[in-house]
This record gives structure tokens, C-alpha cells and sequence, in this order.
């Protein structure tokens, strides 16, 4: 976990050694949860609760976007290709997906100005994983926070629904309409 309590998008043996700018998708309380069915081991819990929390605050709080979530990239003036649209569409892991041909990138807010319904999906269930843990190690404060959060994303997510097409999918907030 970097010091801004995201797991990094990236690490390599060049300068830079890790992405500072970006984050990994939210699915590490999804996987601790899943090891922690298969092997019970509450101390395994207590080692990763603190990183994992960081990181799941982190999204709410980073990647926002008028309260859906939405792939970006922190500005850092010394890392060259930070705070770009091509940043931002390497941090959902889909570089060159089609996906993205037509997302906008917005330098102020530092994400795609585009609603995710992946992203919304993983955090979701990062949540609601996450308060699964809290749960077994008695942190009940912050259970009931992290089931609030989940409520709200999945509110959210709710009109990411496209009637019409029989799908949930990503939504363009510069102008309210559903990506192709």
C-alpha cells in the first residue's frame, strides 16, 4: 500500500518502482475474505484490516465523481503521463479496451468523466466484504460505515440500468447518456 493508502496500479524495477498516481482494482477484502473461509485464521484478519479500511476509504474519496465512482489518476508533477486520460483508463486494467474510445478525461477532478459500472461493482462488493471482516474482529463502527457505503454505490448503480437495452452500463456524466 502506498502512503496515500491505495494499492498501486503497478510495480516495476525502473525509476519509478510503483504507481503513485493510480490504484489496482478494489478487490483485496473480496480475496482476504475468500482466503479467511478457506483458512480461518483471525490473526490473518488483524494483519491486513488497517491497509485494507485505507483502501476502501480511499475510493470514496478519491474517485468519487458526483457520487458514482469513476476510473482516474492523481496528479504528481513528477511522474511523467499522471493526471491523463490514458492514466486513467491503465488504472481499470482495460488499456485498450473499446470501452473507453469515447471517455472524456477531466484534469480537475482527475478521472474519467464517466460513471463505471465495474468499478461501482468491485467496490460494492469490496465493501460489503470489508464489513464481513469487521464483523469477525468486532469492529462494529466500522461494519455498519461500510454497509452504508455499500447501500450507497449500489443505489447508484441502480441507474446505470439501461431498461431499453436489458443491461447495466457506464454512463457519461458530461451529458447524461448511456456509453455504446
Amino acid at each position: 500500500i502506498t502512503e496515500g493508502g491505495f494499492v498501486p496500479n503497478y510495480k516495476a524495477p525502473i525509476n519509478i518502482k510503483k504507481s503513485r498516481d493510480r490504484s489496482q482494482a478494489p478487490v483485496g477484502s473480496f480475496i482476504t475474505k475468500m482466503i479467511y473461509d478457506r483458512y480461518p485464521e483471525k490473526w490473518f484478519l488483524e494483519e491486513v484490516y488497517d491497509n485494507l479500511l485505507s483502501w476502501n476509504i480511499w475510493w470514496a474519496e478519491e474517485r468519487d465523481n458526483m457520487g458514482y465512482l469513476s476510473w482516474g489518476s492523481n496528479p504528481l508533477p513528477q511522474i511523467a503521463g499522471s493526471n491523463t486520460r490514458q492514466a486513467a483508463i491503465s488504472e481499470s486494467g482495460l488499456d485498450n479496451s473499446p470501452l473507453f474510445e469515447e471517455a472524456q478525461f477531466n484534469p480537475n477532478t482527475h478521472m474519467l468523466n464517466m460513471a463505471s459500472v465495474d468499478l461501482m461493482s468491485l467496490y460494492i462488493v469490496d465493501c460489503k466484504s470489508l464489513a464481513e471482516i469487521a464483523n469477525v474482529l468486532g469492529y462494529a463502527d466500522d461494519e455498519v460505515e461500510l454497509l452504508n457505503r455499500a447501500d450507497k454505490y449500489s443505489e447508484k448503480l441502480k441507474s446505470l440500468w439501461d431498461e431499453e437495452s436489458g443491461i447495466y452500463r457506464d454512463l457519461y456524466l458530461s451529458n447524461n447518456q448511456f456509453s455504446n
